[in-house]
């Protein structure tokens, strides 16, 4: 049911065009053969199945076909949409190879899978150094999920990380930066600097066994450190930080300092669970309250200020993910004892994604917008576009409602599915009337009532029937729907 859910989605974005383009037609394509795959009875071997993370093995659209759509219509480019595009049929082409096809039926799959990934690279204007670049950068990100924190993911889960790590990861804003030019400069250069850490870090875990993983940690983030001042990178970006936060002060850090309490409330919620046994719904639900006082007053208040500390907080949810997941001395092991009362049981891996991925659905859709209307961040725009509230309406509004609901009060149940149809209606009508409520005080822009309801019903609908993280596939689902 998920996966007609989610081509559903996608066929309709594409019919709402006024014209069909070449690059409709490859993800039409492209997703009529991932639905081709989930038919195919396709039995992994063992080796691999252990990597993966139980689950819905078989949902490859959103990082096959949804993100590459979603980088289409925002401000990224047709080369990084077809660098994105490469990176699909790379990881169909995996499916393939390592699945028990017959012979006949593999060879067939291959032939289509290269073929198109010869046209897409030969009719457009992709420089190779740059494609090769984001191939290799995509394969390790794809090692690092699968080998270094395996169980951690689905296989449809870590097309899709895959994928928003490699659009996002660009060497040249670590090594090669000189001058910070703007907010996104600085916001882009530190998320791509802790990215660039935590890859190098993880690959000589897997490389150097032997060693323990704290010398190898440390070591690397002490070079990275006199790098950064040796080149008067960090003075830099602390100088364009302080430029930024001077520009309306009392007004910034007033904001801060309303979010630095929320985060001392949550911090405090933490503590004082005494309790060894596993929260709650209601209780890790309690979240997704905290991070709504966060976002929306952030979007309304200070989009610019919001899109730098989302950023930055993401960087440091990714670093202390990784300090946990490899037990780094002296948080990791403070980190597990807590983190552990608060895990879903989507969290079976090494990697607990669960808090990251909450943080990553509601910045997401922020940061797509404002890289699609630059004039957001300078304050010259009023309202920040709908598709920008994705991740606060289907994540923030709708899972936290339909899961208390559902929990509480839920009666009937979805045919399988284990959600509730009391928690999916609560969540359609709630998430309809917090987009009401903003749309009355003049914060966002509604252009059609019946698009809005559409995907919040798809993306509800959704929510009740998948089994991946909907902390990440949510927010990009509707987005999707929204734009």
């Amino acid at each position: 049911m998920e996966n007609a859910l989610v081509t559903s989605a996608i066929l309709i974005t594409i019919s709402r065009k006024s014209s069909l383009l070449y690059l409709d037609v490859i993800f039409i394509t492209i997703c009529i053969f991932c639905c081709i795959l989930q038919v195919l009875p396709a039995d992994f071997p063992k080796k691999w199945t252990k990597r993966f993370r139980p689950g819905s093995q078989f949902v490859f659209q959103y990082g096959c076909v949804v993100y590459p759509m979603v980088l289409s219509l925002s401000s990224f480019t047709l080369d990084d949409v077809m660098n994105s595009i490469i990176c699909s049929l790379i990881s169909l082409c995996f499916v393939i190879v390592i699945s028990n096809f017959n012979i006949v039926l593999k060879l067939v799959l291959k032939l289509f899978v290269v073929g198109l990934t010869t046209y897409c690279i030969f009719n457009t204007n992709i420089l190779y150094s740059q494609l090769i670049f984001k191939i290799c950068a995509f394969c390790i990100f794809f090692a690092i999920c699968f080998y270094a924190i395996p169980g951690s993911f689905t296989l449809g889960e870590g097309f899709l990380v895959c994928q928003m790590l490699t659009s996002i990861y660009d060497y040249e804003l670590v090594l090669f930066m000189t001058s910070a030019v703007n907010i996104v400069d600085v916001s882009m250069s530190l998320a791509n600097t802790v990215l660039f850490f935590v890859t190098f870090s993880i690959l000589f875990f897997l490389l150097l066994p032997s060693l323990s993983k704290e010398s190898i940690f440390y070591s690397v983030g002490f070079l990275f450190i006199i790098t950064a001042v040796y080149n008067d990178w960090l003075a830099m970006i602390v100088l364009e930080a302080l430029k930024f936060m001077m520009q309306k002060s009392f007004h910034r850090f007033s904001l801060l300092l309303y979010w630095a309490s929320l985060v001392c409330a949550s911090v405090g919620f933490v503590s004082q669970r005494h309790s060894l046994d596993s929260a709650s719904t209601s209780e890790r639900k309690v979240f997704h309250i905290f991070i709504l006082l966060v976002y929306i007053p952030g979007l309304i208040c200070d989009t610019p200020l919001l899109y730098l500390c989302s950023v930055i907080a993401c960087s440091l949810f990714g670093l202390l993910g990784v300090v946990h997941a490899f037990k780094i001395k002296p948080l990791g092991e403070v980190l597990d004892k807590y983190l552990r009362l608060f895990t879903s049981k989507q969290d079976t891996g090494t990697f607990i994604l669960t808090p990251i991925y909450l943080l990553l659905g509601l910045s997401y859709p922020v940061w797509l917008c404002c890289m699609k209307y630059p004039s957001l961040l300078e304050n010259k725009t009023k309202a920040i576009p709908k598709e920008g509230y994705s991740g606060i309406l289907s994540v923030g509004v709708g899972d936290a409602v339909a899961s208390v609901v559902g929990s509480k009060y839920g009666a009937i149940r979805f045919t399988g599915s284990g959600k509730t149809v009391e928690g999916t209606i609560s969540s359609m009508l709630v998430q309809f009337l917090i987009v009401l409520g903003i749309h009355y005080v003049n914060f966002i822009n509604i252009n059609s009532i019946v698009s809005i309801i559409f995907a919040i019903c798809l993306t509800s609908l959704a929510e009740a029937y998948t089994d991946q993280i909907d902390n990440l596939v949510l927010p990009l689902l509707m987005y999707l729907l929204l734009t």
